[in-house]
């Protein structure tokens, strides 16, 4: 993690988000692959344009299925 937040940022292409203004949030968030195991719930997160974030907790705990909704997989 420390690694991660001491790189040098460069700058990306505009390639993608041009119409994004300021943030991404999610509020009260719930996703499952099934009707009984639920991935997430009432999740919330907030994602500043121009800022780095990392996503880190234990296996199963749905950093994938973030990624993956934030991607819109």
């Amino acid at each position: 993690m420390d690694k991660f937040l001491e790189a040098s940022q460069e700058p990306q292409p505009e390639c993608c988000l041009r119409e994004l203004k300021s943030e991404i949030r999610f509020w009260d968030a719930a996703f499952s692959y099934d009707d009984q195991n639920p991935v997430l719930k009432s999740f919330h997160f907030t994602l500043q344009k121009g800022k780095r974030y990392l996503l880190k907790g234990s296996s199963g705990c749905g950093k994938t299925t973030v990624v993956n909704l934030l991607l819109r997989y």
